[in-house]
């Protein structure tokens, strides 16, 4: 008598799937969901390295920036191996990331800082990846369009992503480095360190009526500015650089700010943020 003959090992359809010995089958456009949730993670991820870097302390931010890294890392994971829930939950987080996090983009005013400009391009475009890709999988998935390799679509939308990150790391690093400044000033110019967003003397002194030369050194990895709005004065400080201020005041107290972090409309420095005072005697 012959020996029964075995059957093939059956194909699971649909998201998930796959055969002994083959790829897993995934709906089109996860891989740019996938991607987009990455580049969110990356852009937190990158101003955490930059705090650790230029030896900052990282008090109660460090845990925020790393739930911010952590949570999309999961999506990513979760949306890669499952089907339509996972891809709902990647959309939530993708939205979650630009809304959390959507003071970033001011980065993007300042290529000359690394560690401002990159994640504010990371980010934005990681959000609309992610929220994008994670849609069209979703439609892709109730189309039982299932896949072992990526479409054209995904890879003509990866290499888009890839190539504007790219162009951003690379153009800003090289921005960064070239626009490092020093500035020679006068030994009677009033010294002003940033460093650990925040003015180092909290109070600066300058001589009323007459002008005033200030040394505004960066010590921080991002970028910070000078700012007086009652006296027009708005100077931009970027990382590791420094800028000599005239300033000219009459006798009176001016709350100095640094534009990005701080509130410009709260004349209080202690409940502005990034702020101090300029004291004209």
């Amino acid at each position: 008598m012959a020996a029964p003959v075995a059957e093939p090992p059956q194909t699971i359809a649909g998201e998930g799937g796959q055969e002994q010995g083959q790829e897993r089958r995934r709906a089109a456009y996860t891989r740019v969901a996938v991607a987009g949730l990455l580049l969110a993670a990356s852009a937190p991820a990158l101003g955490l390295a930059a705090v650790l870097v230029a030896g900052m302390p990282l008090g109660e931010e460090g845990v925020f920036f790393g739930v911010m890294i952590v949570v999309p890392l999961l999506g990513a994971g979760l949306a890669w191996r499952f089907g339509a829930w996972a891809k709902v939950l990647a959309a939530v987080l993708s939205l979650g990331m630009g809304l959390m996090l959507h003071w970033m983009a001011f980065g993007l005013s300042y290529p000359a800082s690394f560690a401002d400009f990159v994640p504010g391009v990371l980010l934005p475009l990681g959000v609309v990846l992610g929220l994008g890709g994670s849609v069209a999988a979703l439609v892709a998935h109730r189309r039982g369009h299932h896949d072992t390799a990526a479409t054209r679509g995904e890879r003509r939308a990866l290499g888009v992503a890839l190539a504007i990150a790219g162009l951003a790391v690379i153009g800003s690093g090289m921005a960064s480095v070239l626009a490092h400044d020093s500035v020679e000033a006068a030994a009677d110019a009033v010294p002003v360190t940033i460093s650990e967003f925040a003015f180092a003397e909290g109070s600066y002194e300058v001589a009323a009526g007459e002008p005033t030369s200030m040394l505004v050194h960066n010590s921080d990895a991002f970028v910070h500015t000078f700012t007086i709005p009652e006296l027009g004065i708005d100077e931009t400080v970027l990382p590791g650089s420094d800028v000599l201020v005239d300033v000219t005041a009459e006798p009176g107290t001016y709350t100095l700010y640094c534009r990005p972090h701080s509130n410009l409309d709260e004349p209080d420095p202690a409940e502005a943020g990034m702020a101090g005072t300029v004291i004209a005697r």
